[in-house]
């Protein structure tokens, strides 16, 4: 973790935007918490991944409580390949 972490700071200067994938159906187990310090000053996108593998209900339970956290979020299934057409210019 440390060879990563220190690849990271090199490159924050040139990153605009964190796009943070986890798993839908255990998604504050499988954020990573050692890169928050890093990374709480950039805009960051939660992508819940395998929402096709998820309970529908708590998915979409997930997504509001990333909303009631002012963290943006979207969710998509494990064969959704191309993101660009998900995200808005607004990120």
């Amino acid at each position: 973790m440390l060879k990563a972490e220190s690849e990271i700071k090199k490159l924050l200067s040139i990153i605009d935007l964190i796009i943070e994938v986890v798993d839908a159906r255990a998604p504050l187990s499988t954020r990573n918490y050692h890169l928050k310090p890093l990374i709480e000053r950039k805009p960051v996108i939660v992508v819940l991944n395998k929402c096709d593998l998820a309970e529908s209900s708590t998915t979409f339970e997930w997504h509001e409580y990333f909303n009631k956290r002012q963290v943006t979020n979207i969710m998509i299934d494990r064969f959704e390949t191309d993101l660009s057409k998900r995200l808005s210019p607004d990120f």
